[in-house]
Order: C-alpha cells, then structure tokens, then sequence
C-alpha cells in the first residue's frame, strides 16, 4: 500500500476525480482516480448527480485535502488510480462513508449486477 497527501481538483462523477498528488521531495502528478471497492450511480441520473453533490459537498467541507492510499501504484482499464481516500481528521473514509450511507454499492470489479 502506498499513502500520498493530495488535493482533489476536480469531480468527475462520485467515484472518479482528478488529484494533485505529492510524491514528496516537491514533487507532484497530476492522476485521476476511482474509489476503491465501490460503484456509486451514473452522473446522467438524478441519483448520481445528487451522490455528486454530496461528495463535492463534502470535499469543500475539508476543503480538498486528503490522503489518498493505493494498493499498487497501476491503473485500472481506464487509466484512473485505483485509491481509498482520508480526509484529514477522519476516521472513516470517503469510499466508506458512500457505502455506509447507501449513496454506492460494494464493486470489485466484473459485471455490476
């Protein structure tokens, strides 16, 4: 596992965002991630747009910093990072949070059912 602090740039939709990353040492790339571990709704339902609200909600709540934490520094079929994301402070993660609340459901890869 590896852990980076990042500043989330832009939502693409509530399981895919852009990212600042830094590598440490001043050094920082540009990566589009997906949550870890979960499916949340598509941005063209008015669920997906109201999970999207909700996270862009909370992302300004904590004002975009995080840690963000890969299992392997490699890219899914779309070339996002794969990542599970800590806001400051917070004990449970934002993947969690969206599980937990019901706004995504459980994904590991495969067919959605």
């Amino acid at each position: 596992m590896f852990q980076y602090a990042a500043q989330i740039l832009k939502i693409k939709d509530a399981d895919s965002f852009s990212a600042d990353i830094d590598l440490g040492f001043s050094v920082h790339v540009h990566a589009d991630l997906r949550l870890d571990g979960l499916d949340a709704p598509e941005i063209k339902t008015v669920a997906g747009k109201d999970v999207k609200a909700w996270v862009q909600s909370e992302v300004a709540r904590h004002g975009g910093n995080c840690i963000v934490t890969t299992r392997k520094d490699k890219t899914e079929k779309y070339g996002r990072m794969l990542a599970v994301v800590h806001f400051v402070g917070e004990s449970v993660s934002l993947n969690q949070a969206l599980l937990d609340s019901g706004r995504a459901k459980a994904y590991s890869g495969g067919k959605r059912t």
